[in-house]
């Protein structure tokens, strides 16, 4: 007969349900861990859309270059400028910030901001989506003010 304390080391089975419970608590974490990413990525791209957005205006409304100012909005990035539209933008005095690349922009895109006045032409709603299908809308009224959904 083996004594109690010469039984040492593991049995086949407790290792199967070992990694039996690390196999179900990783196969139900991936995708929590996948949404909480998607999500946080929204969240900052919205934010740096926002302060991007501000920045320039502010910009603007300081007479900075005594132009006017704008955000263009891209799929990756997002471009503070100086100038009356992105096309015909001074590139030398540009500011790009990346985004995440799982963000897809649609709506406005672009938003140029007075010199002095700061008030933004044209008016709209930028939405943002990610790949989990989440949205976040941005909406610019005449004033300047974003509004954010």
């Amino acid at each position: 007969m083996i004594s109690a304390h010469a039984r040492q080391g593991v049995t086949i089975i407790e290792l199967i349900v070992s990694i039996g419970i690390i196999t179900i608590l990783f196969g139900v974490s991936t995708p929590l861990l996948r949404t909480f990413l998607l999500r946080s990525d929204l969240d900052v791209a919205q934010n740096s859309i926002v302060q991007d957005t501000y920045r320039s205006q502010s910009l603007a409304m300081s007479g900075e270059g005594d132009s006017s100012w704008g955000v263009k909005i891209l799929s990756g990035q997002v471009t503070v400028f100086r100038g009356t539209s992105y096309v015909t933008r001074n590139t030398g005095f540009d500011e790009s910030y990346a985004l995440s690349s799982s963000i897809a922009i649609s709506g406005q895109s672009e938003y140029v901001f007075s010199k002095l006045t700061g008030f933004p032409t044209p008016i709209g709603t930028t939405t943002l989506t990610n790949a989990a299908n989440e949205t976040r809308s941005l909406t610019i009224n005449s004033k300047g003010m974003i509004e954010e959904q």
